[in-house]
């Protein structure tokens, strides 16, 4: 393991899994949720694992791309949940699986791309 000895200012995830229990999202969002940026793109299934179920949580805060590329800071359970409708709908027929296909990095800047000049991330 390296140390550089210089502060982190930001961290910023894609695709990432629930990481931690109640105590362990409490401690870090505490001290790290304004400054830590959880991408999720559309029906990226590498994000509902470990299971929420079995008490996984996720950190920082919760950035979301639709199936359209735009950027959501602030989006309703319901319309998020509409959004996969969408994304599994229009991905029918093609090769693959959606919820493979959406956890590449390549869509992911995709989406902060296109949003770049409309939603500023941080």
């Amino acid at each position: 393991m390296h140390s550089f000895n210089k502060p982190v200012h930001s961290l910023y995830t894609f695709g990432q899994p629930r990481t931690g229990d109640s105590k362990f999202v409490e401690k870090f969002d505490l001290k790290y949720k304004s400054s830590s940026f959880r991408f999720v793109n559309n029906n990226d299934i590498v994000t509902r694992v470990a299971p929420s179920a079995l008490g996984y949580k996720h950190i920082g805060t919760f950035l979301y791309i639709d199936a359209a590329k735009n950027l959501h800071h602030d989006i309703r359970w319901w319309n998020q949940f509409k959004d996969r409708v969408k994304g599994s709908i229009e991905d029918i027929g093609k090769p693959g699986i959606d919820g493979v296909k959406d956890h590449d990095m390549g869509l992911y800047l995709k989406g902060i791309e296109k949003n770049l000049d409309k939603n500023p991330i941080a």
